[in-house]
């Protein structure tokens, strides 16, 4: 091979390596996780343009995410919190119809666990002697 090939394909290699890299797409940012006075600012501001709304586990305890406007002219930004909703907050949130619960997919063992019906034996229990 001559040292003019060997410079050609080096450069065309350089280039092929660059353009690829130009259209790889950017990564995207996490949500944001807001804080729990945050989150009442935006709800009293009626800043929250989408949301879903998961009921955890606990009474009162819920997974909101989806996305808010942070001001006039400005685009939305996606944020994720999990924290305790009053009935109040929730009723605000649902007011708009772009908000909606996302009900739990409940298996038989989740209900029978909920129910008490099935327990975690003593053998295992962590706790002691309880």
């Amino acid at each position: 091979m001559s040292k003019h090939f060997r410079i050609v394909s080096l450069v065309l290699l350089v280039a092929g390596i660059g353009i690829a890299l130009n259209f790889t797409p950017a990564g995207a940012l996490p949500p944001e996780e807001l804080s729990r006075e945050k989150l009442d600012r935006l709800i009293e501001a009626n800043a929250i343009a989408t949301a879903d709304i998961k009921p955890r586990s606990y009474p009162g305890i819920y997974d909101p995410s989806g996305k808010y406007t942070p001001g006039p002219g400005r685009g939305t930004v996606e944020f994720r919190i999990t924290t305790h909703l009053t009935e109040g907050q929730i009723n605000a949130l649902l007011a708009k119809n772009t908000v909606k619960i996302e009900l739990p997919k409940t298996s038989t063992h989740a209900m029978a666990i909920s129910a008490g019906v099935l327990t975690m034996p003593r053998s295992i229990w962590p706790f002691g002697n309880a």
